[in-house]
């Protein structure tokens, strides 16, 4: 796709994460507006370019949902993107893992979620058919749960889940967006539920703490307290934000990452701390809240990237977010303005990617 590849320069731009894992030593990091897998050294600093995934468009906002590390491989895990990968971290070979109705999907928004349990991976579906199991030993992959069959049965026409986490006892959760359901899933006995919380309509986001569901809702900026054994709300918080996402911390405090500024808010023992972080780097719509509320672990430390100061701050022991934050700026080898958007991008009517691509090159 390049205009001329003798031409091609470096430059060096903002990494505006959609997805992270870190394990002992690299924050392993897919950018969020091009096609592009970045590896931090969490101890120098440095940011190299390791990989430009194969088969996928250059120009795409949050290609990928997940990044998981399994011994010496690399996963990612697609939502616009079109193909699961598994990198290899000494070879940099991008082998591609095929899934049940692939061609069906392509250029379609795929999964939300992926965790690692019990030494296998689980994908979670947003508009995808299917709850899948991925066996690193092999790269094999299993349908568990054909979720667009139990939407169905519940009267909804498709497939429509916010991101997923994973409690305890291997139950996964997520929103049925448009509606005040959370459909379980569970890993070990192989059901799923579906849980009715309150009046409520437009639920987004969940976090869980051993059986204790955080709900929230943009629409009226409120996180509700849902106790999952007693099936009843306990407590409704107010949020200082309007549109934010929601992450859980390992001091019990919740993070509340503000979508419209460069401000999150930390909530523990009825007190919100608010820190303001950043501010916007170039004007315009932000779009999608994917890349809002990242947080990964590395050598026990939380790590909790914002949007707006394109900066990763470490989180201590007791959830309060340091300020000795790193700016993620890495190198490219190619001008990324040279390059063609894809003419059937199915996001272009939404987003100016070239135009916001100039706008994270570093000056």
């Amino acid at each position: 796709m390049l205009k001329n590849v003798k031409d091609a320069e470096k430059m060096d731009i903002i990494v505006w994460p959609s997805a992270c894992c870190a394990d002992k030593k690299w924050l392993w990091t897919m950018h969020g507006k091009i096609n592009a897998l970045f590896k931090h050294n969490l101890e120098n600093g440095e940011m190299e370019l390791s990989l430009i995934l194969k088969q996928e468009d250059f120009f795409k906002e949050s290609s990928m949902a997940s990044v998981l590390v399994c011994d010496d491989k690399v996963y990612l895990i697609p939502r616009w993107g079109n193909h699961l990968h598994c990198i290899n971290m000494n070879t940099r070979e991008d082998d591609l893992i095929g899934i049940p109705n692939e061609i069906e999907f392509t250029n379609s928004m795929k999964f939300s979620s992926a965790f690692e349990y019990e030494k296998f991976i689980y994908c979670i579906p947003e508009t995808y058919h299917y709850l899948l199991k991925l066996d690193p030993f092999d790269n094999t992959v299993k349908v568990l749960f054909d979720v667009n069959e139990i939407i169905n049965k519940i009267g909804l026409e498709r497939v429509n889940l916010g991101k997923a986490v994973l409690g305890s006892g291997g139950r996964v959760y997520s929103c049925i967006l448009n509606t005040n359901l959370i459909l379980c899933f569970d890993l070990k006995s192989l059901t799923y539920e579906v849980i009715s919380i309150g009046e409520r309509y437009n639920y987004d986001s969940i976090v869980v703490a051993d059986d204790i569901l955080f709900v929230s809702s943009n629409e009226e900026s409120l996180i509700f307290v849902y106790d999952y054994k007693n099936r009843k709300i306990i407590e409704t918080w107010n949020t200082p934000f309007d549109n934010f996402a929601l992450s859980k911390l390992d001091g019990n405090g919740l993070l509340v990452d503000s979508i419209i500024d460069g401000r999150a808010a930390v909530l523990k023992n009825n007190k919100t701390i608010i820190y303001d972080l950043g501010h916007r780097a170039y004007q315009g719509s932000y779009g999608y809240a994917y890349h809002h509320g990242i947080v990964c672990k590395s050598n026990n430390k939380q790590l909790y990237f914002n949007r707006h100061s394109y900066c990763v701050s470490e989180i201590d022991e007791e959830d309060n977010i340091l300020r000795d934050s790193k700016r993620l700026v890495g190198t490219v080898f190619v001008n990324l303005l040279d390059y063609e958007l894809e003419p059937l991008m199915i996001e272009k009517e939404l987003f100016d990617l070239k135009w916001m691509i100039s706008k994270l090159t570093v000056l």
